[in-house]
């Protein structure tokens, strides 16, 4: 339903925005999506963003989506972001999904890449579990493979059909610095989402 496929919509990290935006095209059709606006932190950090994304219909069950990001921010400069993602329907209540996304920018020394492989399961209507392994690093960092985990989440709807929460564990090896050990680090991750636009059914 769409609930369960609202949950593999996007994979970007979460974060609190505040502006305007453009959607110039339809769901999914080709086109470029705009936004201006402030970023939620500490300090405020004004933005201006420009997104082209294209998807494809590879099979009844499979998808393609590429996404180019062109963005500028206040006193950091201009970057980019490219991301690829295909989703697979292995069944009516069982989605796999690939993810690779890379982002170039005057604030980073040489290429910030994310690549995930998710597992979502529909236990019931509106509700669900993902089981996420994923890892992540910079071309030219200290050290290219920063980390990399699993990440495992229970997602339900919350009364509204905007209104969801995400919560579960996190088994993570984090590390900065060559001199450092990896070791284990566990979490807890508790998102609460109120989605609002256009989805694909």
């Amino acid at each position: 339903d769409s609930a369960f496929r609202r949950g593999i919509n996007d994979s970007d990290q979460p974060e609190w925005l505040f502006g305007l935006g453009y959607k110039g095209r339809k769901p999914g059709e080709a086109g470029w999506d705009f936004s201006v606006g402030v970023r939620l932190r500490f300090p405020p950090e004004p933005y201006v963003r420009a997104t082209y994304q294209h998807d494809w219909k590879l099979a009844e069950n499979h998808d393609l989506r590429f996404r180019q990001t062109i963005f500028a921010r206040y006193n950091k400069g201009y970057g980019t972001t490219s991301s690829i993602d295909t989703a697979r329907e292995l069944s009516e209540d069982n989605i796999l999904r690939w993810e690779l996304i890379g982002t170039l920018a005057d604030y980073t020394e040489g290429v910030d890449w994310w690549a995930a492989h998710t597992w979502y399961h529909r236990l019931a209507p509106q509700r669900g579990v993902s089981l996420r392994t994923f890892a992540r690093g910079r071309t030219e960092g200290e050290v290219s493979l920063t980390e990399f985990g699993f990440e495992l989440s229970w997602r339900r709807q919350l009364h509204r059909e905007w209104l969801f929460i995400n919560a579960g564990p996190t088994l993570t090896w984090p590390r900065s610095f060559e001199n450092e050990k990896r070791e284990p680090s566990w979490g807890i991750a508790v998102l609460l989402e109120m989605d609002f636009g256009y989805y694909l059914n």
